[in-house]
């Protein structure tokens, strides 16, 4: 998947997705992944509503169980193993309720991403936006990009993305945002991760290889 322009999205599934209360789910690729606009991922290109932009009021939707393998490359202002930029969407309610909210969980990258400003999963997660039980085994950057999320709306008076339950391979891309550190033998061993990964139902766990998912075809 390539696309040489300098403006809008590439992703190895979708480039850009907007549907309200939509999903991406039980999805792979395989293939490599190159784009110069302003957002790339491996899966998903940008992810989305911003509630004070185009469609206010409207439930935002979900990633899950999918997984990246392909090569990402290119010069994009946003790049994600799983998804370039993730909004964080409005419930259209008034209420801080983080279940309706953007959302990428039991997803993993297995994929190398040739630039050091790139996230291991996420490129650029909103404010309120939910990232979770996410692995990363790619390298990203030659070992210099973040292994989870690159960057975000994280600060004093935001309202910081929701993470927890990310891993990644040592050696293989640094902290970045958030995120636990194992090293490549831990990586194996499903006593290495938390409760909330391995009572999920969804991930395969063998000593001889990185957790898969038991759901996502062509992995």
């Amino acid at each position: 998947v390539s696309s040489e322009s300098g403006s809008g999205a590439v992703g190895g599934i979708v480039g850009r997705f907007y549907g309200a209360m939509g999903y991406v789910k039980y999805s792979s690729n395989c293939s490599s992944v190159k784009g110069n606009g302003e957002y790339l991922g491996g899966i998903v290109g940008k992810f989305g509503y911003d509630p004070e932009a185009l469609y206010p009021g409207e439930l935002n939707g979900y990633i899950t169980s999918c997984s990246n393998s392909g090569e990402i490359s290119g010069e994009a202002k946003y790049i994600g193993g799983i998804v370039g930029y993730v909004e964080e969407g409005d419930s259209g309610d008034g209420e801080e309720s983080t279940s309706e909210k953007s959302a990428v969980f039991d997803c993993y990258n297995a994929g190398a991403i040739l630039n050091s400003a790139a996230g291991g999963i996420v490129g650029f997660a909103d404010a309120d936006s939910n990232v979770y039980r996410n692995l990363n085994y790619g390298h990203i950057g030659d070992g210099n990009g973040a292994g989870i999320i690159a960057d975000g709306d994280f600060g004093p008076f935001k309202r910081d993305p929701q993470c927890y339950a990310n891993y990644y391979v040592k050696g293989y891309s640094k902290a970045g945002k958030t995120g636990v550190e194992l090293s490549v033998s831990a990586a194996k061993e499903s006593s290495s991760y938390h409760s909330h990964i391995t009572s999920s139902g969804v991930w395969i766990f063998s000593v001889y290889r990185f957790p898969i998912l038991k759901n996502c075809p062509f992995q």
